[in-house]
């Protein structure tokens, strides 16, 4: 019975779709609240961590948006970017603000409320002036975007119940008994 319970503890596996050949978004339900979720997507340096995408560099205030400088792998190389992120009614929204290796950065958090926790879906754009085709970066966004919510599903994912030993008396016990 434990093991049933802990089984049914985890959430479906995110599902992926491509958009186009820059975008894909995802979705994913989360045994937490939206408010829970919305204090680590606003804290870059948090949310960067468990989604385990690149990481911050800086992050200044700008109203109620801030501007986070990146850093992320790309392919054999990497990418260093500043995108702003604002919240929105229903999550929040990074855009492309300047970029060496990007001409195009779209990022959408969207947190519904459901009944077993928090339906999250993210919406990932971007362009390489390098992949004029789009499918290296339509790989890698969809890449990302099923990573991230795998990681965020695991972060907020309930610790398996490991079986209880038994005392030491209960095994002196059993030894004298046989």
């Amino acid at each position: 019975m434990l093991t049933l319970l802990t089984l049914t503890s985890f959430a479906a596996p995110p599902v992926v779709d491509a958009v186009d050949s820059t975008g894909t978004w995802g979705t994913t339900t989360i045994a937490t609240d939206p408010h829970t979720l919305m204090s680590l997507l606003t804290d870059p340096n948090e949310l960067t961590e468990v989604i385990r995408v690149g990481r911050v560099l800086a992050t200044t205030p700008d109203g109620v948006c801030t501007k986070d400088t990146m850093w992320m792998a790309q392919g054999a190389g990497s990418s260093v970017f500043t995108v702003r992120t604002c919240p929105t009614t229903a999550g929040q929204h990074s855009s492309l603000v300047e970029s060496s290796d990007l001409v195009m950065y779209e990022a959408d958090w969207k947190l519904t409320p459901v009944a077993d926790g928090t339906e999250v879906t993210y919406s990932l754009a971007m362009k390489s002036p390098y992949d004029d085709s789009g499918v290296s970066m339509s790989t890698a966004t969809r890449e990302a975007v099923g990573d991230s919510l795998h990681y965020l599903e695991r972060h907020f994912r309930p610790a398996p119940i490991a079986p209880a030993k038994p005392l030491e008396s209960e095994v002196t016990a059993a030894l004298a008994v046989d």
